[in-house]
C-alpha cells in the first residue's frame, strides 16, 4: 500500500503539487450562481492564509504574446501555434462573483501557466508560474494558521455551500 501512496504522490501534475502545498483546502471544476450570467464556471477556488484565490490553469509551455488589452493571446512553442482567448475577462467575472459570496474577505485570482512558459517583458496583468504562486502564498506556522482557519472558516463553509460540481456523476 505505501509504495501505491508513494508512486500516486509522484504522478500528480505540477498544478496539483502547488495547489496542494499552499491551500488549505480547496474545490475544482465547480459552479457558482451569479445574479448577472446565471451560473458561472471556477477550475479551483483556494482557501489560503491571505483569502481565497480564484484560478485558471492553462497548461501550455512556449512563448506567450498577449497584453491586458488584447482579445486573443498566442503561444509558440517549437512544434505549433496555440491560440487562446485573453483569460483575464473570465477571471475577472470569477473574482467578482466570489467577492459577492464572501464580501469582507480578501479575494484574488490568477491564470496559472505551465513552468516555462516565457512572458517576455510585457507580462499580463493576473498571470503567473507555479513558483511565483508557491512563494506569494506559503502556509504560515501552525500558530498563524489556526488564527487564519478561524477567521476564514466560516466564509469557506458558505462557498462550499452556494457551489455546485461541474464533474458528471
Amino acid at each position: 500500500m505505501l509504495g501505491y501512496l508513494r508512486n500516486s504522490r509522484r504522478m500528480k501534475d505540477p498544478f496539483t503539487q502547488v495547489i496542494e502545498k499552499i491551500s488549505i483546502d480547496y474545490l475544482h471544476n465547480v459552479i457558482l450562481t451569479d445574479d448577472i450570467d446565471g451560473e458561472i464556471h471556477l477550475e479551483y477556488i483556494l482557501f489560503t492564509s491571505k483569502g481565497f484565490v480564484v484560478l485558471d490553469i492553462k497548461n501550455t509551455v512556449g512563448v506567450l504574446y498577449g497584453g491586458n488589452q488584447m482579445d486573443e493571446w498566442t503561444v509558440l512553442t517549437n512544434h505549433k501555434r496555440v491560440t487562446l482567448r485573453n483569460p483575464q475577462h473570465a477571471l475577472t467575472n470569477r473574482i467578482a462573483a466570489m467577492k459577492i459570496l464572501v464580501r469582507d474577505v480578501p479575494v484574488t485570482g490568477y491564470v496559472l501557466f505551465a513552468s516555462g512558459t516565457d512572458f517576455g517583458d510585457n507580462r499580463p496583468e493576473n498571470i503567473c508560474l507555479p513558483k511565483e504562486l508557491l512563494e506569494k502564498y506559503r502556509k504560515p506556522k501552525n500558530s498563524e494558521l489556526d488564527r487564519v482557519i478561524e477567521a476564514f472558516s466560516p466564509y469557506w463553509k458558505i462557498i462550499c455551500k452556494e457551489v455546485k460540481s461541474n464533474s458528471p456523476d
